[in-house]
């Protein structure tokens, strides 16, 4: 695994909470959004659900996203993408389950969003046995299972009160070479669909 972006994710994940504590000077959702005065619904009290499409190095993969913001910069992130692809006349895919931290870097007019990601992921390889015969790679010690890091970032672009437009990038370092490896990259684009929070706090 990179030691450097471990170390980093670390920063990202510590700085994140640290600037969360200090974005809160709310009651409570109505509050907030009466004093910001906000048309679309982005940053702290807001919720969203999101569904994307998108290609890796030689495979497709369809993602779902659950998010909610710790701040009004920053927000986690929580879901997974199915992977596929036929490679060589034969059908591979993936399961990934992820859990990011991602910080606003820019803002323009409450209309524009750009994310800095970082987080943990896990993935299942599901490489079927004809599969792994065609591939030079040694197989003996698979089991599919492999976890690590993801770093990246993600552009937010509202065409309405609560829904936005999305493009997406990220790296992936797993810990082992196992599968198709242990670094995998990933760009796609989607669709997000804000809530409100209704308590107080």
């Amino acid at each position: 695994m990179n030691r450097r972006l471990l170390l980093s994710l670390i920063f990202i994940f510590s700085t994140s909470f640290l600037l969360a504590q200090n974005d809160n000077n709310y009651k409570g959702a109505e509050d907030y959004f009466k004093n910001v005065g906000k048309v679309y619904w982005d940053g702290i009290f807001t919720q969203g659900a999101e569904v994307g499409v998108g290609i890796g190095e030689e495979t497709q993969f369809i993602s779902v996203y659950g998010s909610a913001y710790l701040g009004e910069s920053t927000f986690f992130k929580v879901g997974g993408m199915y992977e596929f692809a036929t490679i060589r006349g034969l059908d591979y895919a993936a399961i990934y389950g992820d859990l990011s931290l991602n910080y606003k870097l820019i803002s323009i007019g409450n209309i524009f969003h750009l994310y800095l990601t970082g987080g943990g992921t896990a993935v299942y390889d599901d490489i079927y046995e004809d599969l792994q015969t065609q591939i030079d790679h040694d197989f003996s010690d698979f089991n599919g299972w492999n976890f690590g890091v993801l770093g990246g970032g993600e552009a937010k672009f509202f065409v309405g009160k609560r829904i936005a437009l999305l493009a997406f990038a990220n790296q992936r370092y797993f810990i082992q070479d196992g599968g198709f490896g242990s670094e995998r990259y990933f760009a796609g684009v989607g669709l997000k669909y804000a809530f409100k929070y209704t308590f107080k706090q």
